[in-house]
């Protein structure tokens, strides 16, 4: 009896197995989201754009002349994004055709936002740029004494962003005139977050800073270990955001105080992405991290094969981020498993921006990508199906050997293959059966023949097999015969015996006869 339980096993593997094995338009709408870093004010990375509308729309890539650090913004049809060539780039996302370029004296690191009509975006020059988007001409622009690296955010007619003079400026963007400035003791390239009346920023001199909008006055500022880069985050009463010290610090937004801090082994410059809960941004350490925003614990972390500091991008349950390996990555955001990746030719700094089932973001390579989304999804899963085919295929060669030609000489079987195992004397023979009258229990008698490398038949054994179909659900059920070890699906078989090891050396094809079909009674 424990012998049959094994034996029992063993076959109910080996049918998994087989089963495996031989069951043989765009959305045109803008949502004001897409249209600044990090999609809206409060910075959260999150996206609500749904999948593509063709299956077949695979994308395009645009060259320009320098490192495409900057991230995209998308508006009515068109993506906005800064190169180091010192041009801030209108193109077209359907076709990936140029619309207009603007030319600053130096790089554009800085990530555009989009209201009115107009782009604004900043310089290495250390002008803040107004553009109108349908023609690419200067508005206006600001003068500050150092880079803007910063991102602007928009809200109430004003636009606020940092420089590296070491201000947080708010600007009327109308008339590109000052409002107000506010001093750091260290460089401002960090994006500003607005929420509830504050803006909220990091500096070189270590503090997040939370700041009236209206007044320019320091409500609070907190201190971490290093230069806070970072662009923050802001949730659910908290703000997030990293520091070259290497943590990730929640703090209470009106208090100004510390709920916990998360370590990781390098620095943390890119901004933190939020949803359902938890925390997702990258490390120089090369990893992606979900952090559980409430107490801080990590719930897994992604290796990449370089530092982070591209800002994660979520949408439709998955998070999308660049590493400097060159890739940007489609993880998971429930398991932290990877879904697909995109190779590029450089670091992928840029954070990317979704919209209407493509993502958009640059490359150290010079080229901003559009990748759809559902498109790499198809091809990882055909990669991952074909993955899982051959691991399957790999098991059943262990336990069922080399497969060899099988004949079949009765219309009524099909699709017969023959398996022989040399190493443990296993013949196993698969086929489909044309059965007729389904509804009933059958004693089939089989003819098998074996056959050598020349063609000549050395074996052959007669077989009498009894099975019954299932009114219910049609599935094949072992009701008794000689050898039989297991039946699939209604109209599939297999047919399993031991062979002494020396004819099984010699087995190079076979032939499969049905001799004979009796009914032994109706259900």
């Amino acid at each position: 009896m424990k012998k049959m339980c094994i034996l029992n096993y063993v076959k109910l593997t080996i049918f998994v197995m087989l089963l495996a094995l031989i069951s043989g338009r765009v959305d045109s709408g803008e949502h004001i989201e897409r249209a600044m870093f990090r999609g809206n004010l409060e910075r959260t990375g999150v996206f609500s754009s749904g999948g593509p509308s063709s299956p077949s729309e695979l994308g395009w890539k645009f060259k320009t002349e320098g490192e495409v650090f900057s991230s995209p913004a998308i508006s009515g049809g068109v993506v906005y994004f800064g190169s180091y060539d010192g041009h801030l780039y209108a193109v077209g996302i359907k076709t990936g055709q140029e619309k207009w370029k603007f030319k600053t004296e130096k790089a554009v690191y800085s990530s555009p936002a989009i209201s009115g009509g107009v782009v604004y975006f900043g310089s290495s020059d250390g002008h803040l740029f107004a553009v109108d988007i349908n023609t690419g001409q200067e508005k206006w622009k600001f003068k500050t004494e150092g880079w803007v690296f910063s991102s602007p955010a928009i809200l109430g007619g004003m636009v606020y962003f940092g420089s590296n003079d070491g201000h947080l400026y708010a600007v009327d963007i109308k008339t590109g005139q000052e409002k107000w400035k506010f001093k750091a003791e260290n460089v401002v390239t960090s994006s500003p977050a607005i929420s509830g009346g504050t803006v909220y920023f990091g500096s070189g001199d270590g503090h997040l800073y939370a700041v009236d909008i209206k007044t320019g006055q320091e409500k609070w500022k907190f201190k971490t270990g290093n230069a806070v880069v970072s662009s923050p985050a802001i949730s659910g009463g908290m703000v997030y955001f990293g520091s070259f010290d290497g943590h990730l610090y929640a703090v209470d937004i009106k208090t100004g105080q510390e709920k916990w801090k998360f370590k990781t082994e390098g620095a943390v410059d890119p901004a933190p992405a939020i949803s359902d809960g938890m925390v997702y941004f990258g490390s120089r350490d090369g990893y992606l991290y979900a952090v559980e925003i409430k107490t801080g614990q990590e719930k897994w972390k992604f290796k990449t094969e370089g530092p982070v500091e591209s800002s994660p991008a979520i949408s439709g349950g998955m998070v999308y981020f660049g590493s400097w390996d060159g890739h940007l990555y489609a993880v998971e955001i429930k398991t932290g498993q990877e879904k697909w990746k995109f190779k590029t030719e450089g670091p992928v700094e840029s954070s990317p921006a979704i919209s209407g089932g493509m993502v958009y973001f640059g490359s150290d390579d010079g080229h901003l990508y559009r990748v759809a989304i559902a498109a790499k999804a198809r091809l990882a899963q055909k990669e991952a199906e074909r993955k899982k085919e051959v691991e399957e295929a790999r098991k059943t060669k262990e336990l069922l050997g080399d497969e060899v030609p099988c004949r079949v000489a009765t219309s009524r079987i099909m699709n017969c293959h023959t398996f022989i195992n040399r190493k443990r004397g296993i013949f196993t023979i698969i086929f489909d059966y044309d059965l007729r009258k389904p509804q009933r229990v059958v004693l089939m008698h089989f003819l098998v023949r074996m056959f050598d490398q020349k063609g000549r038949k050395f074996y052959q054994f007669t077989t009498k097999e009894s099975y019954v179909v299932s009114q219910k659900d049609r599935n094949w059920a072992l009701m008794g015969g000689l050898r039989a070890v297991i039946v699939l699906k209604a109209k599939r078989n297999i047919l399993q015996y031991s062979v002494n090891k020396r004819y099984a050396s010699f087995i190079a094809a076979t032939e499969l006869s049905l001799t004979g079909i009796v009914t032994q009674y109706e259900p």
